[in-house]
């Protein structure tokens, strides 16, 4: 048995982690002379497998690398942690395997003693219980490791840190070719391990021991550990002695301070302490660095425990070096020494600067990326997430392309106290780059690791560059500015182009640059593979704009502003961020603010017009009746009843469901909020899509016309393409395409004169762009998200454009209008030409990276096309207006109506701050709506009369006969595309007509015996006015009474009420020698 000597006293070793187990099982309290904690792992199961393994449970204090553990003799040979033994005698062991890897388990003890721990007698038997067939010996290695409570948290985490004590290893006895069970009992197969462990476990640590079995090369062998036996032995009653080791930083000053090295004991001694301590040179040399020292009888006076050691230095000239010596204690004398050699270390702080341009260089990636780098600066802006640092006037280097300030990035809420508007600062840090997406550029900033120290207070902030023409002009490539980057610069006057959103982040334009518009193609920074032989448009981004993040800056408040504000004053520093140059405002600037975007109706409705609208509702959910539903179905009501005029029918988009759209139609018919007195008793219809919450629906004016029947009737609404799928390269074709499936409604329109129009009309909402190059992988066959959602958009429309080319051959004559949120330019942007797939006009081939054919043989008209250049937007997307809700049309409609296109300018142009005004209609939206205007024709009254006179006398052969033809309108309302058509009998001879200006007469065609004139007016007669003819003809006298008969008739596309006076006839009497013509 080993001892323990007396002076132990009152050890309290406890066997758990963190926190206590019962005392009964936990802890080994040690109160005498022979007191040992000892295991004979007889708790452990003594048959079966897969017993689970529970650390600190299954045997308190244990801790193993499996969770489950077999009982066995040895016969097995399966890789496993293993209780071996024949009976209720067990031993804790192992096989290793391939399968287990290298196997570990042991022993957690906690010292509670009050007084550190000095040495452990450890004694064991080793067994084998399996001979593996091997025939070289096997070993179970034992480790232990020391640290503080709670540092090691299993058996084998750490990993690192564990010292090897080889004489306390057990190396199995039997090594040969025979494989098979063993009596590990039998004292051929044990062995008795014994050892001392001379350590120190101070007071509140943790020394885990640990046996390792490694999977040796061939079978392993059945190794185990039995009838543990541990006695501690604990520091008596001479404190402990320790020297710390000390540093001193020489800084720019030069003058350096002493190194103090302090001595100390852990407890007060009861007498004096007396030892010597000396200095030694390692890479300081004494007499160079350092002032050489020694005490041959240095003392710690009973009762104390601290004696201070300086040492004079003399410097360490060589810029971020340090130099090293120690400090010996020897000859100890009243104490135990701990720790007696400590380090000196003369740290030379001061560091070659690395100029802020040096590190931006005249690139937009920084030549010094990875590398760790020292530089100072001015801060001029601080934000959540770090801060902006720019050289101090005087400071900055010769190249105008580099940039003079950089952000440091230190994490949210981490910016240290340093970091202030003014301070000069020391930054170390390590040259990285922010680059939030593949296809924008980046941002190089200092990061982690990172120190920031002051230098210098009050400092005056660099003057800031002027962004002019030159720096924002639209023939700029997009990294022009990042000469700019970080740098304190001003706007003097900004004209905004994108509107602010919530967080005050708005897009502006030097004054008198022309709006910015989504041009043609793909972003010139997109990174997106091009497939082989392609060669796409490229959009330039418009580098024209500036965006603006009002708040970012640490007190910055949003700025609230809407397109066509004029802002003065601006000043801050340019960021980059989101693919675009940014000025973060500096907080508290006096800012001027002129003109601004003023809500615009649609025209009035013409007479006889049919009004259809398409509206990108964003996402309307009235399930609740809450105040903020109150505030939108308000502005809705302003917006649809005042500045869409309250149109026949509206096609909605991104509502939620029938009942939504009834709560709004009932809004509207009740005229709820005082806004809409016409009443126009709104019909809704929607059918759910099958996913989602974002669906299509129409609203029908219904109220009655003069004619008593309904304005709008719906004579079917159907959901198109539920049912088909988007197919992937693999040929799968498992999810849905069509998310929100075009809604069709087949819709009669009727006029107050009674007339009737039937239409199509198809409400459609196509996948959005977003992700549309997204280099995102995939676990499918897209590969990639971008491929997926490039390939969704194709497929869409496709099938919409198949759609149209069916009905179309179904019944040529059908007229069929589109509208909704196509999410797609009027033109090509590179990826995939949707809207020229739909109307049937594709971009080449080798325009387009994803391309194909349209089924689309006569193809539509997108009314967009048709606009004025400068309104041909419904939205606004980082500044850059753009249209995304279109209205088509096919041939048939064109051919039948006067067409035209409207955006009620209320959405698009205004900051997000008019969504909580209800006084306005503005920002309903993100989107304007969209409204065409169809006329036709037969839905005007338009009363004609013909008159027509002609010669008073006889006409002689020879001579030309001339006739007045007047046609008057009465009204009501236009007569459009009016014609007038004359028809002369046999005796006419080379009949020309005189029309007024407007009218075009086609040349004479022969028309039965005589001759046929039309004359035609393209465009309108207007009610009141009258169209004067004036028609000559020579003349022929066939018989002996002859005469010239002319009959003229007017019409128009227009509906006629009293058509009887449409028609007028005249004739003259032909004298002359029989058969003679003359003209």
């Amino acid at each position: 048995m080993l001892s323990i000597p007396s002076r132990l006293g009152a050890l309290s070793m406890l066997l758990l982690a963190f926190g206590a187990v019962p005392a009964a099982q936990a802890q080994v309290v040690v109160t005498a002379p022979g007191t040992v904690y000892q295991q004979d792992f007889d708790a452990l199961a003594a048959s079966g497998t897969g017993h689970a393994w529970q650390d600190n449970a299954t045997l308190p204090g244990w801790y193993s690398s499996r969770a489950t553990y077999n009982a066995g003799t040895g016969s097995s040979n399966a890789g496993a942690l293993y209780s071996f033994g024949t009976g209720p005698d067990r031993a804790l062991g192992s096989v290793a395997s391939g399968s287990t890897g290298t196997l570990y388990y042991g022993v957690r003890l906690a010292n509670a003693s009050g007084r550190p721990l000095t040495a452990l007698d450890i004694a064991y038997t080793g067994e084998q219980w399996r001979n593996g067939g091997n025939t070289a010996q096997h070993s179970l290695a034992f480790q232990y490791r020391i640290a503080p409570a709670g540092e090691i948290t299993a058996i084998n985490t750490p990993a690192s840190g564990w010292t090897s004590v080889s004489a306390l290893d057990f190396t199995g006895p039997v090594a040969t070719a025979t494989a098979g069970a063993l009596d590990g009992n039998a004292a051929a197969n044990r062995a008795a391990v014994a050892g001392r462990l001379e350590v120190r476990v101070p007071d509140g640590h943790e020394i885990w021991l640990r046996w390792v079995d490694i999977d040796n090369a061939g079978a392993d062998h059945g190794l185990a550990i039995d009838d543990l036996r541990i006695a501690f032995e604990a520091a008596g009653t001479l404190p402990a002695l320790s020297v710390a080791d000390a540093t001193v930083e020489i800084g720019e000053d030069g003058v350096p301070s002493p190194l103090l090295f302090v001595v100390e004991l852990d407890t007060a001694a009861e007498q004096d302490v007396r030892f010597a301590i000396a200095t030694a040179d390692g890479t300081a040399q004494a007499g160079v660095h350092y002032v050489a020292r020694s005490e041959a009888e240095a003392v710690i006076p009973a009762g104390e425990q601290r004696y201070e050691f300086a040492v004079d230095v003399l410097g360490n000239p060589e810029p971020g070096t340090t130099r090293t010596l120690t400090v010996t204690v020897s000859e100890l004398d009243g104490a135990e020494g701990v720790d007696t050699v400590a380090i000196g270390r003369i740290v030379n702080t001061t560091v070659a600067l690395t100029p802020i341009g040096a590190i931006q260089g005249p690139g937009t990636v920084s030549p010094l990326l990875g590398q760790q780098v020292v530089t100072e600066g001015i801060v001029t802006a601080t934000r959540r997430n770090g801060f902006v640092i720019q050289s101090a006037p005087g400071e900055e280097d010769d190249d105008p392309l580099s940039a003079e300030g950089i952000f440091v990035f230190t994490g949210n809420d981490n910016v240290p106290a340093a970091a202030q508007v003014g301070h000069r600062v020391r930054v170390a840090g390590r040259v990285t780059q922010f680059l939030r997406t593949p296809h924008g550029l980046p941002l190089t900033q200092l990061g982690s690791p990172l120190s920031v120290s002051l230098r210098a207070t009050g400092q005056p902030l660099p003057e800031p560059v002027v962004l002019d023409e030159t720096a924002l002009s639209p023939d700029n490539a997009p990294d022009y500015l990042a000469r700019y980057e970080t740098m304190r610069v001003s706007v003097p006057a900004l004209e905004v182009v994108g509107p602010s959103n919530a967080q005050g982040v708005f897009f502006g334009v030097l004054p008198g640059t022309p709006r910015p518009f989504r041009e043609e193609g793909m972003g010139v920074l997109d990174v997106t593979p091009l497939p082989p032989g392609v060669t796409p448009p490229w959009f330039d981004t418009n580098p024209e704009r500036l965006r603006v993040e009002s708040a970012t800056q640490t007190g910055a408040t949003p700025i609230d502003v809407d397109v066509g504000t004029v802002i003065t004053g601006l000043t801050g520093v340019l960021y980059y961020d989101s693919g675009d140059y940014t000025l973060l405002p500096d907080p508290g600037l006096e800012l001027g603010f002129a003109g601004g975007a003023v809500p615009r109706p649609v025209a009035p409705r013409p007479e006889g017009a049919i009004s259809i609208a398409g509206f990108n509702i964003e996402n309307l959910n009235l399930a609740e009746d809450s105040p903020a539903n109150t505030l939108r179905l308000r502005k809705l009501a302003l917006a649809i009843c005042q500045y869409l005029r309250t149109p026949d029918l509206l096609g909605l988009v991104e509502i939620r469901d029938l009942a939504t759209a009834q709560r709004l139609a009932q809004s509207l018919n009740d005229d709820e909020f005082g806004h809409c007195p016409e009443a126009p008793q709104y019909e809704a219809h929607l059918i759910p899509a099958p996913t989602g919450t974002q669906n299509l629906g129409f609203l029908l004016r219904t109220a009655p016309v003069a004619s008593g029947l309904p304005r709008v009737e719906a004579l079917a609404v159907v959901q198109e393409g539920v049912d088909a799928r988007l197919v992937a390269p693999d040929g799968s074709a498992t999810a849905v395409l069509n998310d929100r499936p075009p809604l069709r409604l087949m819709a009669a329109f009727n006029a107050d004169n009674g007339a009737r129009f039937e239409l199509t009309v198809i409400a459609n909402h196509l996948l959005s762009l977003i992700d549309i190059n997204s280099l995102a992988s995939r676990n499918d066959s897209w590969v990639t998200e971008g491929n997926r959602r490039r390939g969704k958009r194709l497929q869409q429309a496709l099938w919409l454009a198949d759609l149209i080319e069916q009905r179309q051959n179904a019944d040529p004559q059908e007229k069929i209008l589109l509208l909704g949120d196509f999410n797609a330019f009027e033109f090509n942007d590179g990826y995939v030409d949707v809207m020229g797939i739909v109307t049937g006009q594709p971009a080449p081939a080798d325009r387009v990276l994803l391309h194909a054919d349209s089924p689309l043989k006569r193809p539509l008209l997108n009314l967009t096309t048709t606009t004025p250049a400068d309104e041909r937007y419904s939205y606004v997307f980082a500044g850059s207006a753009q249209t995304l809700d279109h209205v088509l049309v096919n041939q048939p409609l064109q051919d039948e109506v006067q067409i035209w296109l409207e955006h009620p300018r209320i959405n698009a142009d205004f900051g997000a701050d008019h969504a909580g005004d209800g006084t306005l209609p503005t920002r309903t939206s993100d989107h304007d709506p969209v409204l065409a205007y169809l006329l036709p024709p037969a839905f005007l009254s338009a009363d004609l009369k013909m008159t027509l006179s002609g010669p008073a006398t006889p006409v002689r052969v020879g001579q030309v006969a001339e006739f007045i033809a007047r046609v008057s309108h009465a009204g009501p309302q236009p007569a459009l595309r009016p014609t007038v058509e004359f028809v002369l009998d046999s005796a006419a001879n080379d009949p020309t007509v005189d029309a007024p200006a407007g009218w075009d007469c086609d040349a004479p065609l022969t028309a039965g015996t005589g001759l046929r004139i039309v004359c035609r007016n393209g465009t309108r007669l207007e009610a009141g006015e009258a169209a004067v003819f004036t028609l000559r003809s020579g003349v022929r006298r066939d018989a002996p009474r002859a005469f010239l008969g002319v009959r003229a008739e007017a019409a128009s596309a227009s509906t006629d009420p009293a058509p009887h006076d449409n028609r007028a006839e005249s004739s003259v009497r032909i004298v002359g020698l029989p058969g003679f013509a003359a003209r």
